[in-house]
């Protein structure tokens, strides 16, 4: 599983909603498969694609661990 941070803004502007997703000022943490099976992101053909327009970067799950571990990040 890879997991994507992202711009808040953009991230709901394409319908992903804050309750249920951890938050770090304007950053919000998503999974690889909320974003692959976003309607609203399906004109994009990669995830990658995907990520570029909700301004994300794709991480590992121990890049996502180490991420976390720097603190910050609270419950939406």
């Amino acid at each position: 599983m890879r997991y994507i941070i992202a711009d808040k803004a953009k991230a709901v502007a394409h319908g992903f909603t804050l309750h249920g997703h951890r938050i770090n000022g304007n950053l919000i943490l998503l999974n690889e498969k909320e974003v692959e099976c976003s309607h609203a992101l399906s004109s994009a053909p990669t995830l990658e694609k995907k990520c570029e327009l909700i301004v994300g970067t794709i991480y590992t799950h121990q890049g996502i661990i180490n991420e976390l571990e720097q603190g910050g990040w609270n419950n939406g």
